[in-house]
């Protein structure tokens, strides 16, 4: 009498979507025409620097600490939509999922080596969070291509609407604020 399904946010309305039979022409639970519709994500503005003092950046948690969320609309920033929040203090490794060596894919060989020897002791970052716009037209469908078993695959379409990337922008440079603040000798 009961399904429940929880198998992300790409693999549940392809399953929905794939579902189309002669009494549900349009798939389970998709009358209304909307499963897959209004794929949200959120933006993220990450800040890094080096400093001259130790960091420790390898100490601690590899998540960040909430620091400051800001609504939808705020009066510091007129023309700019969005929610957003700033996390602060995860630890980093050299080559975890943010890893520092990441941060520089600018950098080949000796210059790669002095970068992660010099970041292991004296890097730091900021991140900030900022929500997106809802849109029916980022969305989750099937795509041509199918899988093992003959059954269609998801494909997302999506785009960055202007206020998600006004807001990314304003983010940025609220963020290399902070970094220089701090004291940071070298940031991007």
């Amino acid at each position: 009498r009961l399904v429940v399904l929880a198998a992300s946010v790409f693999q549940n309305p392809r399953l929905l979507l794939n579902s189309a039979t002669d009494r549900f022409p349009s798939g389970l639970a998709n009358s209304s025409g909307l499963v897959g519709r209004y794929l949200f994500g959120e933006g993220m503005s990450l800040v890094y620097g080096l400093f001259e003092e130790e960091t420790e950046c390898h100490m601690g948690v590899s998540a960040g600490q909430l620091t400051h969320r800001e609504s939808w609309a705020h009066a510091s920033r007129p023309g700019v939509f969005g929610g957003l929040q700033w996390q602060i203090g995860p630890a980093v490794k050299p080559n975890d999922i943010y890893g520092f060596a990441i941060t520089r894919s600018d950098l080949f060989g000796q210059p790669l080596h002095d970068f992660i020897r010099t970041a292991s002791r004296h890097f730091a970052y900021i991140v900030g969070f900022c929500g997106g716009e809802p849109s029916a037209e980022n969305r989750v469908e099937l795509a041509e291509r199918r899988d093992s078993n003959g059954m269609p695959l998801a494909r997302a379409v999506h785009t960055t609407p202007e206020g998600v990337a006004a807001l990314r922008a304003y983010m940025e440079r609220q963020g290399r604020a902070a970094v220089e603040a701090a004291g940071a000798r070298d940031v991007w």
